[in-house]
């Protein structure tokens, strides 16, 4: 507020300064507005009390009197933008602005002010406004086409990877046909990534990501992500650093997808970018609250005027022959994921030494992780019907070994551990199991020739054999079903696939919980029961086209040739609507 000395001051300052000069009295009321009249137009009765309010545009009227009214009564600042109509009938944006003017006692005397011409800053305001909001517009026009066209995009490379599959599973192809068919597999699926990234990152622009948080283990979900990367670092040569973490929680509530296509992303870029040393992946506590997600490496560095595009969409700096391994959107992927999980992708780097990627994200402890994977499309699992199967695991991770023995051994389940495929074998003839779990990659005796004695062995020949790994090699899951595995399950193992595969494998019926609310889709809650053999190979040949319409009408059809596949049918048309190709793949491999 003004003090009465600095009127005199005040005044001159808003003549020399400004186009239009006003005061009222301390109500409100017009007192001088030679300069407001000289502008507009108007006579002196027509600005008398709040008549100078008609020149203001009528959009802008309702509004500044508003505004006006509540400066009186409250004594604050006035300051608002509006359009005045001139002599000349023209509008043109001002800022409106006023101070009070005190008396000796502290009480308001008059109010003074100024309006300044903005017209032509407005207008271009305006114009970027508008620009901007058609880019926004057009930005979320092609996020949300793409969004919504990804089965259409991926429908025929899933045909084409498809049928690459079933030749590469060929008898009669030789070599050299056999690794023609392996280029196109490969270069199909070097494409299919392309696409998902673009399609991953339209789908967040367009706001149609939400994270999807469930209960898992995980030190096993660490240990699968650590062991695929690992394996692509030997693969180059170069150290792969995963220290243990025991303070860790065991389960944990998350995106397991999401957070292990970040981890993915940041690791794959690490040893991409590094052509000696090591690549270390740190989990560790930040704060009591957050866990902490640290890549180290040694690789080539990133310059510090570039920190800030590597987050931009297609944008790859450094060495260009590696920039044509990718789009240029992992990172930017990657960036907008963690944002969601509410925190961002820190980075530090030097060129020729090395860099550091790292986030910290509130994950929130799950202890009831076990019992929460335990529940199928009709509820609770607590039991098998007349039943104790015994299983033994194989795999020299113990996280990987703890999760299986952790979901099965509550249910009934016998579950005995081995550390390699040596040890393996001899548990095998200890305890004459139902069936076998084993990794591939082990010391001493590994997954391939542990099959291939199981399989030659007359007492244990026909045992079943489920193959867990995380070998990012297509043609070591079609190797271990060719030594003699029954089925192949990627790791980190997901709790629900392997109950499908027991359950399917070794024709268990689950004990449900008494009194737990049926979870199948749809209304009918009866067990799932798979479609005759013929009825499945047309429906996995159509998965594998990715001919997400047809599997729709395939479904229905099931639905009216007897009622008891009407939940299989549901389950399937539901995955379909979303188009979840590889659910889709993994639902019907479990009921072949």
């Amino acid at each position: 507020m003004l003090s009465n000395k600095a009127k005199k001051r005040y005044r001159s300052l808003i003549a020399a300064t400004s186009q239009i000069v006003w005061a009222t009295d301390a109500e409100g009321r017009g007192t001088d507005l030679q300069s407001w009249r000289a502008y507009t137009g108007q006579t002196e009765a027509e600005v008398l009390g709040l008549g100078w309010l008609g020149p203001i545009h009528p959009d802008d009227r309702e509004r500044t009197a508003q505004a006006w009214m509540e400066t009186v009564q409250t004594k604050i600042l006035f300051d608002i933008e509006y359009r005045i109509r001139g002599a000349d009938g023209n509008y043109r944006y001002f800022q409106g602005r006023g101070v009070p003017i005190l008396n000796q006692d502290g009480s308001i005397r008059e109010w003074i002010g100024t309006c300044n011409d903005i017209h032509d800053r407005k207008e271009t305001e305006i114009v970027q406004a508008k620009a901007r909001q058609a880019a926004e517009a057009a930005s979320r026009a092609k996020s949300e086409f793409l969004a919504n066209m990804s089965h259409e995009l991926r429908t025929p490379l899933n045909g084409i990877m498809g049928y690459a599959q079933i030749l590469q599973r060929s008898k009669v192809l030789n070599e050299e046909e056999r690794s023609r068919i392996d280029v196109i597999y490969q270069c199909g699926s070097h494409l299919l990534t392309l696409i998902n990234d673009i399609l991953d990152l339209s789908k967040i622009e367009a706001q149609k990501v939400e994270l999807q948080p469930t209960d898992f283990h995980f030190p096993a979900f660490l240990q699968g992500v650590a062991e695929m990367c690992r394996i692509r670092a030997e693969i180059k040569g170069i150290q792969f650093h995963f220290p243990s973490s025991p303070e860790l929680p065991i389960g944990i509530r998350a995106d397991e997808k999401r957070l292990r296509q970040v981890l993915i992303n940041l690791l794959s870029n690490a040893i991409k970018f590094t052509d000696e040393g090591t690549v270390t992946f740190i989990v560790s506590f930040a704060t009591e609250e957050k866990i902490r997600f640290e890549i180290r490496d040694t690789g080539t560095g990133i310059a510090q005027d570039q920190l800030e595009a590597i987050f931009q969409p297609f944008e790859q700096v450094g060495d260009r022959r590696r920039q044509t391994e990718g789009t240029g959107l992992g990172l930017a992927i990657s960036q907008r994921i963690v944002e969601l999980m509410g925190s961002t992708i820190q980075v530090k780097s030097e060129m020729n030494v090395g860099s550091i990627f790292w986030f910290d994200v509130h994950l929130s402890q799950a202890d009831e992780w076990v019992k929460t994977s335990q529940i199928d499309h009709r509820g609770q699992i607590i039991g098998i019907k007349d039943r104790q199967p015994k299983i033994v695991v194989i795999d020299d991770k113990w996280a990987n070994r703890s999760v299986v023995s952790n979901l099965l051994s509550p249910i009934g389940f016998e579950v005995f551990e081995a550390n390699d495929g040596q040890e393996g074998w001899e548990k095998v003839l200890e305890v004459e199991p139902d069936l076998i779990v084993t990794d591939l990659l082990m010391p001493e005796l590994d997954g391939f020739e542990l099959i291939k004695r199981v399989r030659e062995s007359e007492n244990f020949k026909d045992i079943i054999i489920i193959v867990s790994s995380a070998s990012v090699f297509e043609a070591d899951q079609y190797r271990s079903l060719e030594a003699g595995g029954n089925t192949f399950i990627p790791k980190p193992v997901q709790a629900t696939e392997l109950l499908q595969k027991l359950q399917q494998y070794l024709h268990l019926e689950w004990v449900y919980e008494a009194n737990e609310e049926p979870l199948a889709i749809g209304s009918d809650t009866n067990e799932l029961i798979a479609p005759p053999p013929t009825e499945m190979e047309i429906l996995y040949e159509l998965a594998m086209k990715g001919n997400f319409l047809e599997i729709v009408k395939q479904a229905v059809l099931l639905e009216e040739i007897d009622p008891k596949y009407i939940p299989f049918a549901k389950r399937l048309n539901q995955m379909a609507k979303d188009f979840q190709d590889e659910e889709i793949l993994t639902f019907i491999h479990s009921y072949k």
